[in-house]
């Protein structure tokens, strides 16, 4: 009888270990963690609007145009630096995404979720443009996807700044 309650009995020790120590993580990022993030999001802000611009900017400009080339010579290097700064934010957010709970940790997953996406979207458009994997018009699609994403970014490092931030002290 009293090996039965053993399994059951260390489960409900596991899981109130597991919950105080979930209970123990801060809600927010500490000072210090928020200037990292500061630091990795400002190089991201000023790259992203330029990353974006220059998207829509070449697909307006080699529209119904077939060569795939022109839009490549277009868009230049600015997918590898947007692909360089989102790693960067990406790899900030990542350090810190179990020392928080609550609030800031869902936003945080969410927020991660996003950027995943939108690099996802920047190396597709650079591997299609540098291998050829597809025409023209699928990369220009392709481009335009990469912009929504950018704005769900946009929307979700909102939400994140509202659950991370520090409060005041």
């Amino acid at each position: 009888m009293k090996a039965r309650w053993l399994p059951a009995a260390t489960t409900a020790i596991a899981l109130l270990v597991v919950s105080a120590a979930y209970a123990s993580q801060p809600k927010r990022l500490n000072h210090s963690q928020w200037s990292a993030y500061q630091t990795a999001f400002n190089a991201y802000a000023a790259q992203t609007p330029k990353t974006v611009a220059r998207f829509r900017f070449c697909r307006n400009s080699t529209k119904y145009n077939s060569n795939l080339d022109a839009f490549g010579r277009c868009i230049g290097t600015t997918a590898a630096r947007e692909i360089a700064t989102t790693n960067n934010l990406a790899a900030v957010l990542n350090r810190y995404e179990q020392k928080v709970s609550g609030d800031c940790s869902k936003t945080m997953a969410t927020y991660q979720g996003a950027l995943f996406f939108w690099k996802s979207s920047i190396i597709g458009v650079q591997r299609a443009i540098n291998t050829h994997a597809a025409d023209a018009a699928t990369v220009e699609g392709q481009a335009a996807n990469a912009v929504l994403s950018a704005q769900r970014v946009a929307k979700d490092a909102t939400a994140f700044a509202r659950a991370c931030k520090p409060l005041s002290s």
